[in-house]
């Protein structure tokens, strides 16, 4: 799994466990609340003082509805409708023909009128709430047993009540988590509008484990890259103003001494051939010791970026690289007395290379103006060529002079080397080890001279 499907795994789990505490806590506060409600309304709603004097105030309702629509006890269907308007539960009793009539609003059947024994009346009228006599319009009295039913709703309205603050006090945690991630997140936008004003120097809040503190993590790898860069670029444009200044200076005295030479020789101001001869000598240094300033100053100029090159890159066979190699650089070399050992492949000739043939000599030329400052040269000079991983290797190893160091070159030229090397899609590696210096150059193999 990748970091950042990690981050997200973490946020998920950050936000089922918001989730599932909060329903914790929710569902103890409606079972809590839910039993107080239930409590409450036992002990306050459900006493047999209170059901008995609301039960009272309902039979007395019931006779007024009665006078009212001058009802008798055969007018069932209008006593169930105010039974049902009311909510309420009672039955009466006949004491001439023994029967009750129930309108209880927990039965189906409505009205309900049942022969009862005297025990059964007496057992209906000891569990209602309220006893009295009803009086009908034909004069017929009977005896009312009145329920207060309307109590049982409000242990429905303590359930709902308790449902409702569990819902409210689950949102409320939850969103309290959620809160503090938007906070952040509004940090984080206002940090990030700090560093669009261009101060790169302040460091972006990092807080927690999860995508978002990845995130700002992020934030701040982009920010310390971007300063890094842009204190690297500032470094080179100072680098290369104080390089050019420099070198603006050191040239004036070779090529005025070039220029003094020329004229002489010009105007044949020499008194004979040994003077002439000196005199071309020194203009020929003079003119190599310019050459070396400029080719410095282009080669900064190519690693700063600044010049832009136009490669011709070509199918190249490494045999035809290999014999350029040894016509040139070890030949120069050789010429001057140099200790040289090739252990070139024979299978490494067999393949192509995709390069520009020129930027590949500047390279080596680069290599063999290193080896001529800094090896030593009563030590073997190792070239060496293969072929791995579909890649062509070549190998240059050299012994360092004794005491010899590399502080004193500004590194310039490994530098040029490295940035073609990249250009042409290779790669330069660049090892010491005590006192051997080894240079790799990496180009990938483009096919075989059998099938270009």
């Amino acid at each position: 799994m990748s970091k950042k499907r990690r981050g997200l795994a973490k946020l998920r789990v950050e936000i089922l466990a918001a989730a599932l505490i909060s329903l914790v806590f929710a569902f103890s506060v409606q079972k809590t609340s839910y039993y107080l409600g239930v409590s409450w309304v036992d002990r306050q709603l459900s006493s047999a003082a209170y059901l008995g004097k609301h039960a009272l105030k309902m039979i007395s309702s019931l006779q007024n509805y009665i006078d009212e629509y001058q009802l008798s006890d055969e007018d069932t269907t209008l006593l169930s409708r105010w039974q049902k308007k009311e909510n309420v539960s009672f039955s009466l009793y006949d004491e001439e023909t023994e029967e009750m009539t129930y309108f209880y609003i927990f039965s189906d059947e409505q009205p309900l009128t049942v022969k009862v024994a005297e025990t059964e009346y007496a057992t209906s009228k000891k569990n209602a709430d309220a006893n009295g006599v009803l009086v009908f319009a034909d004069g017929k009295h009977m005896h009312v047993m009145m329920m207060y039913d309307r109590v049982y709703s409000y242990y429905s309205v303590a359930y709902m009540a308790s449902l409702g603050l569990g819902a409210l006090f689950y949102l409320a945690l939850f969103l309290l988590f959620i809160n503090r991630k938007i906070k952040y997140i509004k940090l984080l936008a206002d940090e990030l509008k700090i560093l669009e004003g261009g101060n790169l120097e302040y460091v972006i809040t990092v807080k927690g484990r999860d995508e978002i503190s990845e995130l700002a993590q992020g934030l701040n790898s982009m920010r310390e890259a971007v300063l890094f860069r842009e204190n690297e670029e500032r470094k080179n444009v100072r680098l290369n103003r104080d390089l050019v200044t420099a070198l603006s200076h050191d040239i004036r005295t070779p090529m005025t001494s070039l220029i003094g030479y020329l004229e002489l020789l010009k105007m044949h101001r020499f008194q004979n051939s040994e003077q002439e001869q000196k005199y071309l000598e020194n203009a020929h240094q003079k003119a190599f010791q310019l050459k070396e300033m400029t080719d410095t100053l282009f080669e900064y100029s190519l690693v700063s970026g600044k010049t832009q090159e136009n490669y011709q890159m070509e199918l190249v066979s490494v045999a035809d690289v290999l014999v350029s190699i040894e016509d040139t650089q070890i030949a120069d070399l050789l010429s001057d007395n140099w200790l040289i050992r090739k252990e070139f492949s024979e299978e490494s000739r067999d393949v192509y290379l995709d390069i520009d043939m020129d930027f590949y000599r500047r390279v080596l030329d680069n290599l063999v103006s290193n080896i001529r400052k800094y090896a030593d040269k009563n030590a073997e000079l190792i070239f060496t060529s293969k072929v791995m991983d579909n890649c062509f290797y070549l190998i240059v190893k050299n012994r360092v002079l004794q005491g010899e160091t590399l502080e004193g070159s500004t590194g310039v030229g490994l530098k040029t080397c490295e940035k073609i090397m990249k250009d042409m899609n290779g790669m330069m590696k660049v090892e010491r080890q005590e006192d051997m210096f080894c240079v790799t150059l990496i180009e990938p193999c483009v096919g075989s001279t059998q099938n270009p």
